[in-house]
């Protein structure tokens, strides 16, 4: 088999290659190779002198697209490839889209049939169009333009990445606060009795990356002589006689206490690799002490938090979804909004994040959204993180109770009576109404039940809204908390912008945070989903929702108005979990609700205070009295307990 280069043709970002393949038994390779590449779409002004050789980079020996694929991505993540394949079922297709392909080319296309279906291309856009051949007749040309991912008869398509995404009318994210992924999702499947049914990408055999009973351990000292395991159920403490609690305190999670838990040493040297061994050392310098220490080891299985590991099972969840910042909620909940965290990597003093955010781009590119808060009291995180938001701040606090009026509109509803394109969910994270409305949001040492109470709700009413089927609902959570996880968070992460690096000089944004839950329900999601980035791709991050909505929307389609910052660029996105077709929905959405009652044992008035909590009072504060917000934070900063917060809210609105 020999190839025959015909041509190239580039613009300023874009490499379109012809080529014809010819076999011959003259015998002039000595292996058969798999060839796969007909357009890379790069950025990279580099990337050309690789490009023109005709070598590995082309070719893989005895492979197949999917696994080429994986081997140019690998090599040069900034590649977007379109695989060219005489495969032509639909399984194939969107395993390969899976695989990292920005789409999917049957049978050969000439390189100006592709600029002409796709003018954008020169410009490096993605998201490509039908392409037909010349000689398709009229028909069938009409047959294929109805759906973009659709094989038709002229065998000549381009599969558009959004895939599922394009029957998707509503995108809705709810954020909870401060757990990992083993702390609520670790034993959600088996590997040996009870796996995963699909994997995205596909593997032949589905894999799960969980907690396995007797295998994972930390030790106070790297000599001591004590494992302790990651166990389940949790179990009353010293520190925390309900189970429900673990851990009590909340543990430790500033950016230095987290690398503490990475690594297992405070300043670790640039070959040290994270070991996630340092938890249990970090959460024995709390008040938890050495009696109570082992809870943090401690994670809640399907028995313990069956609301969240049922929606799991029962739609996709991510085994490999990273906080953005390995450090805290504040810096974390910027990159959700802005793709970056303007410097930060601790909560600090509250300073407000002047940046633009995800919320005004879609105002300026008419989209709508909605920013909707489970608190009766205090203002929403969101309004009073991101002052950039200006004149639609007021937009970002609206209760809870509207989103689920929202969601019970008539299909034939007009758009302002539905949910909006994008509606970001805050869980209500103080205790309010004299603590007769308690915290819903999972932050440790808050009752759990407390939390999936709060995401039943949620899922239920998505679940029975009569438009469901147009809605894709993420579950996600903020950072871990100081909660164990096993899995060593990935370097190489992109710096965003602003600010590539943190005020202090000492973080170039190039770590990731520790899995965190996450969570994606749709009635075009395959049940028994566990799905992660393809190899060569940045892990997923929570700036993968700004991506998903980039090209959902269409936001960049002018780079200049959408959000600047590079690790959005690098993100994956949630298009290829939605591997159903319309027609082809998924209608088993099981009705799931707490398995487990609250007891009442969490009110107390002597409950500690965490730091968004009070940055929450701050908010209150200075909302109602016009105060300013850092000698107001100053303050609140020596509060340390519901009363006192509660006492000092009371204080100040007497003052006004």
């Amino acid at each position: 088999m020999t190839l025959d280069w015909c041509g190239a043709n580039r613009t300023d970002s874009v490499l379109i290659f012809e080529y014809k393949i010819s076999v011959s038994s003259c015998g002039q390779l000595e292996r058969d190779f798999y060839i796969i590449l007909l357009l890379i779409i790069s950025n990279s002004p580099d990337l050309s002198a690789i490009l023109w050789l005709p070598g590995p980079v082309f070719l893989l020996p005895l492979g197949s697209g999917v696994q080429a694929t994986y081997q140019i991505l690998k090599a040069t993540p900034v590649c977007k490839v379109i695989m060219l394949s005489a495969h032509n079922d639909e399984s194939y297709i969107i395993e390969a889209v899976n695989s990292g392909a920005m789409g999917y080319l049957i049978k050969q296309i000439s390189a100006g049939n592709v600029c002409t279906a796709n003018p954008g291309s020169p410009k490096g856009e993605h998201i490509f169009q039908p392409v037909h051949s010349q000689t398709s007749s009229k028909g069938r040309s009409e047959g294929v333009k109805k759906k973009s991912n659709q094989i038709d008869e002229t065998r000549n398509v381009v599969i558009d990445k959004r895939m599922g995404m394009e029957n998707i009318e509503h995108v809705v994210v709810v954020m909870f606060e401060n757990r990992s992924f083993d702390n609520l999702l670790g034993w959600l499947y088996d590997n040996q009795t009870d796996p995963p049914k699909f994997n995205i990408p596909p593997q032949t055999s589905p894999t799960f990356d969980g907690l396995i009973a007797g295998k994972y351990f930390n030790q106070l000292t790297p000599t001591s002589p004590d494992k302790v395991f990651a166990t389940r159920p949790p179990s009353a403490w010293p520190t925390c006689p309900n189970a429900n609690q673990v851990p009590t305190p909340d543990p430790q999670e500033e950016f230095e206490h987290v690398t503490v838990q990475i690594f297992g040493k405070p300043f670790p040297l640039e070959t040290d690799k994270a070991d996630m061994s340092g938890f249990l050392k970090n959460y024995s310098t709390t008040d938890a002490g050495m009696a109570s220490a082992n809870q943090i080891m401690q994670t809640f299985g399907p028995a313990e938090a069956n609301v969240i590991n049922d929606i799991a099972r029962n739609f996709a969840v991510c085994d490999a979804w990273f906080a953005s910042v390995p450090s805290q909620t504040w810096p974390n909940r910027g990159f959700v909004h802005t793709g970056s965290s303007d410097g930060h990597v601790n909560n600090d003093m509250y300073e407000w994040y002047h940046i633009p955010t995800i919320f005004n781009v879609l105002e300026d590119q008419g989209k709508s959204w909605g920013i909707f808060s489970a608190a009766s009291v205090t203002p929403s995180l969101t309004y009073w993180q991101l002052p950039y938001l200006g004149g639609l701040r007021e937009r970002a606090q609206q209760n809870y109770t509207t989103f689920k009026q929202l969601c019970c509109a008539p299909t034939t509803a007009p758009a302002d009576e539905k949910l909006p394109a994008y509606s970001f969910i805050e869980p209500r994270f103080n205790a309010e109404l004299f603590g007769l409305e308690q915290p819903n949001d999972y932050h440790p040492p808050h009752n759990i039940c407390r939390g999936e109470t709060f995401l039943a709700n949620v899922y239920a009413a998505v679940r029975s809204s009569p438009y469901r089927d147009k809605i894709m609902l993420v579950i996600m959570f903020d950072e871990h908390g100081g909660c164990y996880d096993h899995v060593a968070p990935p370097t190489g992460a992109v710096a965003p912008l602003p600010c590539p690096v943190s005020r202090d000089g000492k973080f170039k944004f190039d770590r990731f945070g520790v899995r965190i839950p996450a969570i994606v329900v749709s009635s075009y999601v395959e049940p028994g989903t566990v799905f992660r980035a393809s190899p060569g791709e940045a892990p997923y991050d929570h700036t993968s929702i700004l991506a998903t909505l980039r090209d959902w929307l269409n936001l960049a389609s002018d780079p200049t108005k959408f959000l600047p910052s590079p690790r959005i660029a690098s993100a994956p996105t949630l298009d290829r979990v939605l591997t159903r077709t319309k027609g082809n929905e998924n209608s088993a959405w099981p009705e799931i609700s707490p398995k487990r009652t609250i007891d009442g044992l969490d009110i107390s008035p002597a409950t500690p205070l965490n730091d968004v909590q009070k940055s929450l009072i701050v908010a209150a504060a200075v909302k109602n009295s016009g105060d300013g917000h850092i000698p107001t934070a100053q303050e609140v900063k020596k509060i340390t307990t519901y009363a006192h917060g509660a006492e000092y809210l009371e204080a100040r609105a007497r003052q006004s």
